[in-house]
C-alpha cells in the first residue's frame, strides 16, 4: 500500500497589487481539506513564485505568470530640467524626458546662493552688534554693549542734549560690565561714531561678500564665502 505524500499546513505565497502588479509582501496559504491533495486556499493576487530582489528606485512586478524588475519612483519629487517646476511621481515608469531626481544645476546652485546670502547676512546681524571699546574724554576705557536697545538709548540721549551740548551733572553711560563711567556729551558723540565705524565697516563687508555669491559658479565657491 502506497502511503499518501504529506504536505505541510501552509505555504508562503508572494502578494502583489491587483492594479499595478508591483510586490506588496507576502503571506500564507492554508492547505484546503477539500480540494485535491497539495492544493492550497492562495489569496487572490498572489504567487508562489518567489520576486526578484528589487533594487534601489525599483520594484518586482507581476504580469503575465512572472516577475520582472521595473524602475519605481513613485512618491518621489522629480524637477524638471528646463524650467525647475516640480512633479511628484505616482506611476511606475522611467522618469519622463527632461526630468531628474534633483534641481538642474543652475537650480542648486541658485539655491546655494540664496542659503549663503541668508549665513551672511545672519553673521552681519551678529557683526553689528558686538560690543565695543571706547576711551572716553576723561581717559577711562571700558567696553559698551552694541545691541539694538543700546543704540536707541544712545540717538535718544542725543537728541536729548543736542540742543546744549551738555549733559547733566554726574551722568554717567553703563558700560557691559555695568560700570557707571562718567560721559560728557562729546563721549555719547565719540561712541556713537565707534558704533557708526563698526556697523559702517560690517555693512561693507556684507556688501562684498554678497556680491562675490552671486558671482560665484559653483556650490562649492559659494558655500566658501564667509563673512
Amino acid at each position: 500500500m502506497t502511503e499518501a505524500k504529506s504536505y505541510p499546513p501552509f505555504k508562503q505565497v508572494y502578494l502583489y497589487d491587483p492594479v499595478t502588479g508591483a510586490y506588496t509582501g507576502t503571506d500564507s496559504a492554508q492547505l484546503s481539506p477539500l480540494d485535491e491533495p497539495g492544493t492550497y486556499l492562495t489569496p487572490v493576487y498572489s504567487t508562489v513564485i518567489e520576486p526578484p530582489v528589487a533594487g534601489v528606485n525599483q520594484v518586482a512586478v507581476f504580469a503575465s505568470g512572472e516577475w520582472s524588475l521595473q524602475p519605481d519612483y513613485r512618491g518621489q519629487t522629480i524637477y524638471n530640467q528646463t524650467d525647475n517646476s516640480t512633479e511628484i511621481v505616482t506611476v511606475i515608469d522611467v522618469l519622463p524626458a527632461g526630468y531628474e531626481l534633483t534641481p538642474s544645476l543652475a537650480k542648486q546652485l541658485e539655491n546655494a546662493q540664496t542659503a549663503q546670502l541668508a549665513v551672511v547676512t545672519a553673521s552681519y546681524n551678529t557683526a553689528i552688534q558686538q560690543p565695543v571699546r571706547y576711551t572716553t574724554k576723561a581717559a577711562v576705557t571700558e567696553t559698551f554693549d552694541a545691541d539694538s536697545q543700546s543704540i536707541n538709548n544712545l540717538a535718544n540721549m542725543l537728541a536729548a542734549y543736542g540742543g546744549t551740548q551738555t549733559t547733566p551733572t554726574g551722568f554717567y553711560w553703563v558700560a557691559a560690565d555695568n560700570t557707571q563711567v562718567p560721559f560728557v556729551y562729546a563721549d555719547l558723540l565719540g561712541l556713537a561714531a565707534v558704533l557708526g565705524n563698526q556697523g559702517w565697516s560690517s555693512f561693507q563687508n556684507l556688501q562684498t561678500k554678497k556680491n562675490a555669491i552671486k558671482a560665484a559658479l559653483t556650490i562649492a565657491a559659494v558655500q566658501a564665502i564667509v563673512f
